[in-house]
């Protein structure tokens, strides 16, 4: 962290910086709260993103900064003010995570599919010249480190990607965050009427179906079953769009995959057991969706 706030404080934008300090917030790049004589800025070391929960290893940082401008100048995320081909650097948002809110599971929820929509509003033909096409079979076998698993185990992965390339057909229909999970909402305090909350964090930004955000929504968040057929519904409320309960099921399984196996990725690299305990907590939602005839949460241990 010291060489990455070196190199924070050498960059031309900030003039007379007073203070760096680290947001210890998020599992994947490294991020800044940057003090200085022009206000307060949010700086997110970009050459640090590796592989996140879903597409990354597809998007390069270039699909990062330029939909989070996008977003940014639709008002739904905070004003991007510098970047380069190593740093993001926001306007600082004085807010918190929707996470670490006190807000009901129910109001939380209602935010991050109004969030959601807005996203899914965003051009499509604009955001096509940069952003991919979500690959089901690619994104499963770049999260494979074939280091880390035994022979048996990596046999198993592939007969599941095999069946979820298979079963589900992705289309590019809308512009999707990838990983709308609560620590990426953040909420205004209550000296910000006008502006209450912002969606951040677009490097898993991608083009696919809606049922494939709303999965993921599901999946990272894992409220219990109950509340599965009520986001759906709220989704349809905002879009007037009929939901495909079909593809929301097969795109949980693909995201309770991916994730478990990112976060297994985590695990080996760092020795964090968090990451070991979400991965297993991944799989293990994945066997309760009686889909496959092996127990994963065992076999993938």
């Amino acid at each position: 962290m010291k060489r990455l706030t070196q190199q924070l404080a050498k960059l031309s934008y900030f003039n007379n910086i007073k203070q760096i300090c680290v947001i210890d917030s998020g599992a994947s790049a490294a991020s800044f709260k940057v003090q200085t004589s022009q206000g307060l800025f949010f700086a997110k070391y970009l050459a640090s993103t590796q592989m996140h929960t879903e597409i990354s290893c597809l998007n390069d940082q270039k699909i990062e900064v330029k939909t989070n401008l996008y977003a940014a100048e639709q008002g739904l995320a905070p004003e991007v003010c510098y970047f380069d081909s190593q740093w993001l650097i926001s306007r600082y948002f004085n807010g918190i995570e929707l996470s670490k809110s006190h807000l009901c599971l129910n109001d939380k929820l209602h935010i991050a599919i109004e969030l959601m929509y807005r996203c899914h509003q965003l051009n499509r033909k604009t955001c096509a010249e940069y952003l991919p096409v979500l690959s089901i079979q690619q994104t499963i076998d770049s999260l494979i480190n074939y280091d880390f698993y035994q022979p048996e185990q990596l046999s198993l992965l592939q007969k599941i990607a095999d069946y979820l390339a298979t079963s589900i057909h992705v289309e590019a229909k809308s512009v999707c965050h990838g990983d709308i999970n609560f620590t990426n909402i953040l909420l205004s305090h209550q000296n910000q009427p006008l502006k209450p909350y912002y969606l951040i964090d677009y490097e898993c930004a991608c083009l696919a179906n809606v049922e494939y955000d709303i999965a993921m929504l599901l999946a990272v968040n894992h409220p219990d079953n109950a509340y599965h057929k009520a986001v759906i519904h709220l989704y349809e409320e905002f879009s007037s769009y009929k939901i495909d309960d079909k593809l929301v099921t097969h795109y949980l399984c693909f995201c309770y995959l991916i994730n478990a196996l990112w976060y297994f990725n985590k695990f080996k690299q760092t020795a964090d057991q968090t990451m070991q305990k979400y991965a297993v907590k991944q799989f293990e939602l994945l066997d309760e969706m009686d889909i496959f005839s092996v127990t994963l949460s065992d076999k993938m241990r």
